[in-house]
């Protein structure tokens, strides 16, 4: 996600005010401080490489996998304690003769 840098920050009468740097990813801040880093450039690489709306479709749909598996996981467990309850209030009610 893209994030602003303060460069400058003047004060004008009671108030100050501020410059900013233009928006840049951290991968890129890191680019800039130092280009011949070969670790850089492997990441620069690899994010060319990667489809990032593929990659979040992936990630989401992994995701939603495990809130569905979770999910039915609850419902089983409170569907085990309803029963539970229910077979503890017949075993109150039984009457023996």
């Amino acid at each position: 996600m893209p994030s602003v840098k303060l460069i400058k920050k003047q004060k004008i009468g009671s108030s100050y005010k501020k410059l900013y740097d233009k928006p840049t990813t951290p991968l890129m801040r890191l680019y800039n401080y130092n280009k011949n880093d070969c670790k850089i450039n492997e990441y620069i690489k690899l994010k060319q490489r990667i489809n990032s709306f593929e990659l979040i479709n992936r990630i989401n749909k992994i995701l939603d996998e495990v809130w569905q598996s979770r999910s039915i996981r609850v419902i089983m467990d409170r569907e085990k304690e309803r029963l539970k309850r229910v077979e503890d209030l017949l075993k109150k009610e039984v009457v023996y003769c």
